[in-house]
């Protein structure tokens, strides 16, 4: 069939009618600006701290700064201990003390203790100790502690490098005691009496010596007990003497004395034997010998027979004979002259004290010889027979020496810038000719 015809357009819209906008408000103003903010003031830097520094390094206290292969260095805390049971502190000293900060870096092996005593003629003294930090001292100088005496003591460790520095002195005072132990008495024997001479003790062991007590050990029967001896002898003396009243030159006696103080007694002293008086002289000395010389001095020392037991020696003799002057002097000629000293008993130095009759060894020293001089010298001992045999002869030479001194000038003129003097030559001149 035929296609139908398309449909017809619609007719066309006709516009809206024109409405008018609607009427707006006017534009209100804009709400006013708030201030800007104030910025707050710029804040001031702090203040620049000092850098911290790491904490130091320290130790703990149980571990001791090492020091490698050095010395150790000084102990510690020297202290007195407090004695050792048994022990008197009148004659030992106990001393404790800690080790020291550093050993060095080597085990410590021992102790170095310094004893010394002031105001004594006591070579300080240095002893070992272990390594068990206390010592017990009980000698110095070869002879026991003095009760009442001041004592000064330092300590020093060793390792296997050597000793290290000392440690802070200590002083320590002995408590006081009895007196020392006297000398020897000594005995001046004339035909019809006995004295008995007794020295003072060493010391007095800080407590003030009441008397000294002499003994006979052994006297005749009808004699009667000697009486004490007070003490302190008198003003700058050292001795005092007492007479023996019932001597009797045919029998032999023995003494003995000791110092008695508060605390108690000395001990007793050395024997000392007087012999009978029979009638002989000493026998010849048995060796005379010459030791130290010097220009104006000799040492000489001798030794009497053993066997010498009743004709003992109260004193001995010296003869000496200068034989030439080495030199010519100047208005003092050399003159030969023969002198005699006599040495007491109690002058000697005895080698062995406990023997007065130099049955061992005597020494003693001439003084007052000429310098630059030849002697022949002879000993001989004596008591109350006379002189004994003499000696061999010994020979000196004494060396030259200074000038003697020389007189005192005399003025002989004196002006206003000048003096004039006049002076002699030495009385001798020392064995050499005087040069100015």
């Amino acid at each position: 069939p035929p296609s139908p015809p398309p449909p017809a357009p619609p007719p066309p819209l006709s516009p809206p009618p024109s409405v008018p906008p609607p009427l707006m408000p006017p534009p209100s103003p804009p709400p006013p600006s708030p201030p800007p903010p104030v910025p707050p003031p710029p804040l001031s830097p702090p203040p620049s701290l000092p850098p911290t520094l790491p904490p130091p390094s320290v130790p703990p206290p149980s571990s001791p700064p090492y020091v490698p292969d050095g010395p150790p260095t000084e102990p510690l805390n020297l202290t007195e201990g407090r004695g050792i049971p048994g022990l008197s502190n009148r004659s030992f000293v106990h001393l404790e003390w800690l080790p020291p900060l550093s050993s060095g870096g080597l085990p410590i092996l021992r102790y170095l203790v310094n004893a010394s005593a002031p105001g004594l003629d006591f070579v300080p003294e240095e002893s070992s100790a272990d390594v068990n930090k206390y010592f017990v001292l009980a000698r110095l100088g070869g002879l026991p502690l003095r009760p009442a005496q001041t004592y000064s003591f330092t300590v020093r460790a060793v390792n296997a490098i050597s000793a290290g520095p000392a440690s802070v002195p200590l002083l320590i005072r002995t408590a006081n005691g009895v007196p020392g132990r006297p000398p020897a008495p000594y005995a001046k024997a004339n035909p019809n009496d006995l004295t008995i001479r007794i020295y003072q003790s060493p010391f007095d062991g800080g407590v003030q010596i009441e008397y000294y007590e002499l003994v006979d050990l052994a006297p005749p029967e009808d004699a009667l007990p000697l009486d004490h001896v007070s003490a302190p002898f008198g003003d700058g003396d050292v001795f005092t003497d007492v007479p023996i009243q019932y001597y009797r030159r045919d029998k032999a006696y023995t003494f003995q004395v000791r110092a008695v103080n508060a605390i108690g007694p000395s001990m007793w002293s050395d024997v000392l034997t007087v012999p009978s008086q029979d009638g002989e002289k000493p026998p010849p000395v048995e060796s005379f010998i010459r030791g130290n010389l010097s220009a104006t001095t000799l040492d000489v020392s001798w030794k009497m027979p053993v066997s010498n037991e009743t004709s003992w020696a109260t004193s001995y003799l010296i003869n000496l004979e200068r034989s030439t002057c080495l030199t010519a002097e100047v208005n003092a000629p050399c003159v030969l002259s023969d002198e005699e000293v006599v040495i007491d008993v109690p002058t000697i130095r005895f080698t062995d004290r406990r023997i007065a009759n130099c049955q061992t060894s005597c020494v003693y020293t001439l003084t007052g010889l000429r310098p630059f001089a030849q002697y022949k010298l002879s000993l001989a001992g004596r008591n109350i027979e006379g002189t004994g045999g003499a000696s061999q002869v010994v020979m000196i030479q004494t060396p030259a020496s200074v000038p003697q001194k020389m007189p005192p000038p005399t003025e002989v003129s004196a002006e206003e810038k000048t003096v004039e003097l006049a002076f002699g030559v030495p009385p001798y001149n020392g064995g050499s000719a005087v040069t100015m």
